[in-house]
């Protein structure tokens, strides 16, 4: 499939009543990243996705500073090919900006521009939530069906009271609906783009330290010397925390990973030692005999997997199978990140 990018063309982000044009993107024929620019956003958290079509190729996550500027490279996972034609969405969370929302194209003089992609209205803007707030909401009274797990239990539909997520890929009836709710409330999570979620998208290592990252208010660190990490990535700031607080660590080549897809053993780990950092209770274990897999759970993982488990965060994927090497969607990351503020944090 052909996936060359050269320009975005088009796009219009609406700021303060101000119009805003111009955000382009660019690639190389061969390479697998686009690169893509903008000014004069409003500073804060953005996500983005990419999407063939239908497909969605991938999702990514940047931090626009005070200067307002964005400028990241996305690595969609393909090369790139002469006529492709792709769309890039960029919506801004907790920032009170609309979305870009726009065509990329191969800019050929056989290949026309195509018309300006309609800008999507966001909802109300939430503040971020954090682990130990006042505020924090009491653990809910029905079974926690957030996971698959053997035969779950039917999860409840919205009440009357209750506004519905702009979701359209967010069914009421969902496993994942209470904990992509809770998430999006809190401000933890947000859409790919205003009406998608992505829930069955693979979750990234670098997405992950940058929630966590965002949960702490974003402080600084000394930068992470990941061969893989450069300093204007989007997640640069959150590797480089998580790194100097021993949250994570990289590879043994030197490599963090940033854009590879988190596995539920990894998720496990890094969630506990961010526990230990917070100075919550990790003690717990749980023994993972019952589990068929469990000798395929790798060494450093071990302890943390058992707290995890033990705590209810990181379940079975079924009735004999803890499955640690498969990665987790960003459903199930939202399960996890609910569990962990109303069954962890204090």
């Amino acid at each position: 499939m052909k996936r060359n990018i050269i320009a975005l063309l088009g796009a219009l982000l609406l700021l303060s009543g101000t119009a805003f044009a111009d955000a382009p993107a660019s690639g190389t024929v061969g390479g697998n990243e686009i690169h893509v620019s903008a000014e004069g956003l409003n500073p804060g958290y953005y996500l983005g996705a990419v999407w063939d079509g239908d497909k969605l190729l991938t999702f990514f996550d940047t931090t626009v500073g005070s200067d307002g500027k964005l400028d990241l490279s996305v690595n969609i996972g393909e090369a790139l090919e002469q006529g492709d034609r792709l769309t890039v969405g960029i919506s801004g969370a907790n920032t009170g900006s609309a979305p870009i929302s726009s065509d990329v194209v191969l800019e050929t003089p056989d290949t026309p521009a195509p018309p300006p992609a309609p800008i999507y209205p966001v909802g109300p803007i939430r503040p971020i939530y954090r682990p130990g707030s006042t505020g924090k909401p009491s653990t809910p009274d029905k079974p926690d069906t957030s996971e698959p797990s053997g035969e779950p239990a039917e999860p409840s539909p919205p009440s009357a009271e209750e506004p519905a997520l702009p979701f359209t890929d967010v069914a009421a009836d969902s496993w994942y609906y209470e904990a992509v709710r809770y998430v999006y409330e809190k401000g933890m999570m947000s859409g790919t783009l205003p009406d998608i979620f992505a829930p069955h998208a693979a979750a990234s290592r670098g997405m992950l330290v940058t929630i966590l990252h965002r949960l702490e208010g974003a402080p600084a660190a000394k930068e992470a010397h990941f061969t893989d990490v450069a300093s204007h990535q989007w997640y640069a700031g959150a590797v480089a925390w998580a790194a100097s607080n021993g949250i994570t660590g990289g590879y043994s080549d030197g490599r963090f990973g940033p854009d590879d897809a988190i596995t539920r053993e990894q998720l496990a780990a890094i969630l506990y030692r961010y526990a230990a950092y917070k100075g919550y209770d990790v003690s717990r274990q749980a023994s993972l005999s019952g589990y068929q897999d469990a000798g395929q759970i790798s060494t450093y993982a071990l302890e943390a997997m058992g707290w995890a488990n033990a705590a209810g965060l990181v379940k079975g994927t079924g009735a004999s199978q803890l499955s640690p090497k498969s990665g987790a969607v960003r459903a199930e990351v939202a399960a996890v990140l609910m569990r962990l503020c109303e069954h962890i944090a204090p």
